[in-house]
């Protein structure tokens, strides 16, 4: 009698074991999958804001440039197109302009 319950166990531990295998097979899968999907989705939101935050500093360093520009060719700088553009951009608080030895010609 007891070769045969020897018998009986032995193909549930095979069964056990070739179960165990599959499942931990499944798992590893699905975690690289997982992984996969995760790392391309913040590839994907880490270039969408790069190219935002990239946009807006060249948004503000051409303004920069062209206030800079007008007041070193205008010497009648007019600070009325300074209060024009901080109305239309919410975002910048103030303007100042220092001369190339650092002194401060302009803060708005």
């Amino acid at each position: 009698m007891k070769p045969f319950k020897v018998n009986i166990w032995l193909p549930f531990y095979i069964m056990l074991f070739i179960a165990s295998i599959l499942l931990a097979g499944a798992i590893y899968v699905k975690h690289k999958e997982i992984l996969k999907e995760t790392k391309n989705t913040q590839h994907y939101l880490s270039k969408i804001y790069h190219d935002r935050l990239e946009a807006l500093f060249t948004k503000y360093e051409s303004i920069q440039n062209l206030v800079d520009n007008e007041y070193v060719n205008n010497p009648t700088f007019n600070i009325k197109r300074i209060n024009d553009l901080l109305n239309i951009n919410p975002l910048l608080l103030d303007i100042w302009i220092f001369s190339p030895d650092g002194k401060l010609l302009l803060s708005k």
